[in-house]
């Protein structure tokens, strides 16, 4: 995996997530509304290319969906935890 190009900050919620996404020159690609589906999440990591590094404020509960795809899809996104 080559450097990471892209920054998601996943702020979750039960039904509903807020996704910012930031590039490396710190320019905002998007800030939206994600539901908490596989697909939803799916779609945030497509959308945010193949060098992203995934940021959850919860990667425990409510977060463990996310963190799930993000892992599955592997290559396609790194994952970090806060502490």
């Amino acid at each position: 995996m080559g450097e990471i190009q892209v920054w998601i900050g996943l702020d979750v919620g039960k039904a509903d997530h807020h996704e910012t996404v930031i590039d490396a020159a710190g320019a905002i690609r998007f800030d939206r509304p994600v539901r908490n589906s596989e697909e939803a999440i799916e779609r945030l990591l497509d959308d945010a290319g193949e060098h992203a590094a995934l940021v959850i404020d919860q990667p425990g509960s409510i977060g463990m969906l996310a963190v799930a795809v993000a892992r599955r899809l592997g290559s396609r996104s790194r994952m970090c935890r806060g502490s």
